[in-house]
């Protein structure tokens, strides 16, 4: 551990000063499995991940390397689970609506739901598909809703929100978040986040306290890369 992890901090570290969003994306995947290696290697092991989750994580390595093939790396995406099952994607603001249309695709809204209540958040045209992007599509649905897995994959519903606007000072005395720090992430484009379907059989459960049901999910998390003295983000404002 003391030799990976400080390896990779210093990795990050240049990636960030560097601004290679290809090279970020790579690490924060490969760390994200280190630690679910680590868990899986306890005894007894730490089972966090579900069937749901290994299917995004599917899905976000086919999208890369159908982007990076076109020479666009630039509009990779990554994951990362933390001590759970939920799957946090880091996403291009070039990149959004292609990444909602795909998941749209692989992972379509269960019966009965509609599609306002299944896409939540901000609204974002559902551009169509280059073919490289519909030929990963096609073949991921092709995985995972078949007559041998007639429930398929699911998710309970996608959630598009923006990126926080970065770190606050906080008054000393009361706490209070100081407004004086306005620059931000404010004109990022978006957070995807998705549940998968609990209903949904042939997935993997994760149980917590008295619960039995499904819960991955797909939950990017606000990407806070903002330099502490400017208050501007380290990357280009258009990722999310």
């Amino acid at each position: 551990v003391t030799k990976s992890v400080d390896r990779r901090i210093a990795a990050m570290i240049q990636a960030i000063n560097e601004k290679d969003w290809s090279r970020f994306c790579d690490l924060t995947m490969a760390d994200s499995n280190e630690m679910h290696a680590a868990c899986l290697d306890a005894f007894p092991p730490c089972v966090y991940m579900t069937d749901t989750s290994h299917a995004v994580a599917a899905l976000v390595h086919e999208y890369n390397a159908a982007v990076v093939e076109d020479s666009m790396p630039e509009l990779k995406m990554c994951y990362t689970f933390d001590a759970g099952p939920n799957a946090c994607l880091f996403v291009p603001g070039a990149a959004v609506c292609y990444v909602l249309t795909l998941l749209l695709k692989v992972f379509p809204p269960p019966e009965n739901t509609t599609i306002d209540a299944y896409l939540r958040g901000l609204s974002c045209s559902a551009p169509a598909l280059p073919p490289n992007l519909d030929a990963v599509g096609n073949d991921l649905n092709a995985i995972y809703h078949n007559p041998n897995n007639p429930t398929g994959v699911r998710l309970q519903y996608i959630l598009h929100t923006t990126v926080g606007d970065g770190p606050h000072i906080l008054a000393t005395a009361n706490h209070v978040s100081s407004s004086s720090n306005n620059n931000g992430l404010a004109a990022a484009e978006s957070i995807i986040t998705a549940v998968p379907d609990t209903t949904a059989t042939g997935s993997g459960v994760s149980t917590t306290g008295t619960s039995s049901k499904t819960t991955a999910a797909i939950m990017p998390y606000s990407c806070h890369l903002i330099d502490p003295l400017t208050g501007n983000p380290v990357f280009a404002s258009h990722v999310s």
